[in-house]
């Protein structure tokens, strides 16, 4: 199954090549149309880099977090904060959050930097 990000690095590849090409094209009144065409790709590339489609994660596409590395977890509704152990197994903030195996989870996000300035 093609995930996320594969499908995101295959986007803006489209993208990028639409827009090459309509650097190379131009010749009599076709050059206008191209024009617009390569505008409208870098318009729509800058937005999806901008704006990504989704932060979380899907296990069930083979998308797990690094061992160690803190992220939200859902689980039932809720959102829970901690890591994944090497084994799979999940270690939650939250004393009475429930033990579950990284394999029970639908999706994980990985917590986003703070600003800086």
């Amino acid at each position: 199954m093609t995930t996320q990000k594969e499908i995101d690095e295959m986007f803006i590849g489209i993208l990028e090549n639409i827009s090459q090409i309509c650097d190379k094209t131009t010749s009599g009144n076709v050059s206008h149309n191209i024009a617009t065409i390569k505008y409208k790709c870098r318009d729509m590339l800058q937005f999806y880099k901008q704006y990504p489609v989704t932060l979380w994660h899907s296990v069930k596409e083979g998308e797990l977090p690094q061992a160690g590395k803190v992220c939200m977890f859902g689980y039932q509704g809720k959102l829970y904060k901690g890591f994944m152990y090497e084994d799979g197994a999940l270690h939650f903030d939250d004393e009475f959050s429930p033990m579950l195996d990284i394999n029970e989870l639908d999706y994980w996000m990985e917590m986003p930097e703070l600003p800086t300035e």
